[in-house]
């Protein structure tokens, strides 16, 4: 691995290169990944993204409709007005 990956690996959040880090800091560590934990982990936080989009989903249909209905109740409340 040359200087640059060596550099983009070791800056990313990668569990196996925060290992590497740890190791580097402490030298007589045993430091292991455990996948099945770091694999649930990245799940959950995929649901956690899934639901925060689906939320601001909610929400911008929430004031689109808002929005809608102020804009009809001002054209209703002026009818008179237009149809004049």
């Amino acid at each position: 691995m040359n200087a640059d990956e060596f550099e983009r690996w070791s800056c990313s959040p990668y569990v196996s290169s925060i290992a590497y880090s740890i190791q580097q800091v402490l030298p007589g560590s045993d430091v292991r990944v455990i996948h099945r934990i770091a694999d649930s982990e990245g799940q959950i936080l995929t649901r956690v993204r899934s639901l925060l989009w689906l939320v601001t989903l909610a929400a911008l249909l929430a004031a689109a409709l808002a929005v809608g209905a102020s804009s009809a109740a001002s054209v209703i409340e002026r009818r008179s007005e237009l149809a004049s």
